[in-house]
């Protein structure tokens, strides 16, 4: 076990890195690797544009993409991407998705307007349209579409 001192406290690498939130994995490496104390531990895994972003620290919580995705009601690969692109983490959790990424709770579960358009079988254009028309889910997802009769027929 190696104990290391940080701030006047000892501890062993498992307790920094519980205590700061930090995968222990992650934690370990970046000690090996010779970062400073202060920088292993308040650097957020997939902060430095690896492309892996897990956590974000928001309102002075840290939080997995997960959880944010729930709580926002936005696609976790949506946040993802959004932070890689250079989005502060405000604008992030805060900007609507368009109607492709956006998740939408029907029926009591939560899918992406592109997932219940393959479940019900309904065109994703469609989809799309009746919602931003205003339609509810429900009818935007049972109301048959209109056909339309050609003139040679």
């Amino acid at each position: 076990m190696v104990y290391i001192t940080y701030k006047n406290k000892v501890q062993y690498l498992a307790q920094w890195a519980e205590e700061y939130k930090i995968p222990y994995q992650c934690f370990r490496y970046r000690i090996s690797v010779n970062w400073s104390m202060k920088k292993a531990l308040t650097t957020l895994p997939g902060a430095l544009g690896n492309g892996k972003v897990r956590y974000i620290k928001y309102k002075g919580k840290t939080k997995s993409v997960k959880e944010l995705s729930k709580e926002y009601g936005i696609a976790p690969y949506n946040i993802k991407a959004r932070i890689r692109a250079g989005w502060t983490v405000h604008k992030t959790l805060t900007t609507p998705e368009r109607a492709f990424h956006k998740i939408v709770k029907y029926k009591g579960k939560k899918r992406s307007v592109k997932e219940w358009s393959r479940l019900y079988n309904v065109s994703y254009k469609v989809l799309a349209k009746r919602l931003w028309n205003g339609w509810t889910m429900e009818e935007a997802l049972t109301i048959p579409v209109r056909g339309y009769k050609f003139k040679n027929e």
